[in-house]
């Protein structure tokens, strides 16, 4: 930054020179030419060389303090008034710091008489200083506690910076001295705390770091997910099958390191729920020629889980009273407190319900994927390897019956055992607000 040095400047009074240079103050930093005794020499040629043939001034090291002195007729040394160390230079507008230290600074009578009269001051100044001395009066503590975030801050905040702007000022010793007085004293506060506050920062420092794993998880999911979709647009048809070819083969492959029974997987277009294709592990089973069916990814999980053998032909789950309709009984007892009716023929002239609520008049059927041929797992050409009845005649019965309870005032909720598995909280949800509208 160069300044526009006034024509009718008077280069050679110093008073003049030393007015023009603090009026301009804002614009001067320790690079500019008239801190540096080149651009000086340059603009005030005289006044340098009285700077420099001074011999009073021979006992300040840089010219920056030299002209300090200079403009400002002062030829001492400046001292602490506290503990008498010799002052550090700040700078030429600056000039020298008042106290080596903080600690000097709030030992300082007259420093501390300055600032009380400055505070009252202040508090003759504020417009609701009566609700503030009352408040104070009654503790600082309570006082404390009965402000809110932004009132906390305004309070705070200037603290802080007059904080940030001492430790700035202070000389590498002091800095150390002062960390090493702040952790002795937290060390102090931290032993005379309960157990149950240690453990309760504990839990709040864990939780906020999770919180921060969590964000910059997502945010390297959400440039992974960007860059691969970059990444697939500038791909011909043949190389973006090659790829799905590729990660269909590495999901077969781990899958089948898991679990050997699986043969194949695959997604429905416009589906989530993952197909396996399994081969069946009972040699004596005669139900089905080819030993191979076909589950969800949840329902199979879940017979593994309750160690139930994974082919639905050879071990069907519904043997009376399936587990997942006994689940879904379970939950529905949980959320409704009314008559509740398991398994009733009496509303359909011999048609079953499995769960029924006759004061809502609603009612909810368990969907086994093999009985009722999930339309996700299976296709028209399936037919039920135990009462053979093709997927058309499977879906025609159930279509009739909903519509039979629809005449009688009935309706009937059907509960897909991929679903029921797959996405219990969304289907416990569903069944929930369904109940509390009726």
């Amino acid at each position: 930054m160069d300044l526009q040095i006034r024509d009718n400047l008077n280069r050679t009074d110093k008073t003049e020179v030393w007015n023009f240079m603090l009026n301009e103050s804002s614009k001067i930093d320790k690079s500019h030419k008239l801190c540096n005794p080149g651009g000086f020499k340059k603009y005030f040629p005289e006044l340098y060389n009285q700077i420099i043939n001074d011999s009073n001034l021979d006992k300040y090291e840089s010219f920056k303090q030299k002209m300090w002195h200079f403009f400002n007729n002062d030829y001492t040394i400046h001292y602490c008034p506290v503990c008498g160390k010799e002052q550090k230079f700040m700078s030429i507008i600056k000039g020298y710091r008042q106290f080596c230290s903080n600690e000097c600074k709030y030992n300082d009578e007259n420093y501390l008489k300055k600032v009380s009269d400055n505070l009252k001051e202040q508090w003759k100044e504020n417009k609701n200083r009566q609700n503030t001395i009352q408040k104070l009066s009654e503790g600082r503590d309570k006082w404390w506690a009965s402000l809110n975030k932004e009132e906390r801050l305004l309070h705070i905040q200037p603290l802080h910076n007059a904080m940030r702007a001492s430790i700035k000022n202070m000389s590498d010793d002091d800095r150390k001295k002062m960390y090493k007085k702040v952790s002795e004293k937290s060390q102090i506060t931290r032993s005379n705390w309960s157990q149950e506050k240690k453990n309760e920062i504990l839990r709040r420092q864990v939780s906020s770091y999770k919180k921060s794993l969590s964000s910059r998880s997502q945010e390297k999911k959400r440039q992974v997910s960007e860059n691969i979709a970059n990444g697939l647009k500038n791909m011909s048809p043949e190389q973006k099958k090659l790829r799905n070819e590729h990660l269909h083969q590495t999901k077969l492959k781990k899958t089948q390191d898991m679990h050997p029974e699986v043969i194949e997987i695959y997604t429905k277009k416009g589906n989530k729920n993952t197909i396996y294709t399994c081969k069946c592990q009972n040699p004596e089973c005669n139900k089905c020629e080819s030993k191979i069916f076909k589950t969800t990814f949840g329902s199979f999980i879940y017979r593994k889980k309750i160690k139930m053998e994974l082919c639905p032909i050879c071990h069907p789950n519904t043997i009376g009273t399936s587990l997942g309709e006994k689940d879904l009984l379970e939950y529905v007892k949980s959320i409704y407190s009314g008559i509740i009716l398991a398994n009733d023929r009496s509303v359909l002239d011999g048609k079953e319900i499995d769960i029924y609520l006759p004061d809502l008049k609603i009612g909810f059927e368990y969907q086994g994927d093999m009985w009722h041929a999930n339309p996700i797992l299976f296709d028209k050409s399936y037919v039920n390897p135990i009462n053979h009845k093709t997927y058309d005649e499977i879906h025609k019965m159930d279509e009739e019956k909903k519509a039979y309870a629809e005449s009688k005032g009935i309706l009937l909720v059907y509960i897909w055992e991929t679903d029921w598995i797959e996405h219990p909280r969304l289907t416990r949800r569903m069944i929930k607000d369904l109940i509390n509208t009726l």
